[in-house]
């Protein structure tokens, strides 16, 4: 098990883990609009299965928690990457979220989740190179 779950799972989340929310909340005032942040990468699935586990389940619970943060701050949040191999509970949680904050209109929270290597280029060059085949 890598460190940072190894501290994370002996002292809860870890401080960073509030991070994006505190830049979410700050960067208005500084004249931004929108913050990407990298949750979770296609590489994290070669990490062992229980530490893949508690990933998803702290993400999951960080989520939740931010929630009420999010509403209060007026900040939209929406996800990118492929999100259907993540856990049923987790996608349920990452749907309510951007419904919950669909018609807020402060900063754009984009959120990648399980999201790099080659594939996140392949993918939508894939599907443009259907549309175009089909036209």
């Amino acid at each position: 098990m890598g460190k940072t779950s190894r501290n994370a799972q002996n002292y809860g989340p870890s401080p960073g883990s509030r991070c994006p929310q505190r830049f979410a909340s700050l960067l208005p005032r500084l004249g931004h609009q929108a913050l990407t942040a990298y949750a979770f990468s296609t590489e994290n699935w070669g990490r062992p299965s229980e530490e893949v586990e508690f990933l998803m389940t702290l993400f999951e619970r960080v989520l939740r928690q931010e929630l009420r943060e999010m509403m209060q701050e007026n900040v939209r949040i929406r996800f990118v990457g492929n999100l259907h191999a993540l856990p049923p509970s987790l996608r349920d949680e990452i749907e309510r979220s951007m419904a919950e904050t669909e018609k807020n209109q402060g900063i754009q929270f984009t959120v990648a989740t399980n999201y790099g290597d080659g594939k996140k280029f392949c993918r939508p060059a894939g599907r443009s190179l259907q549309k175009w085949s089909k036209d």
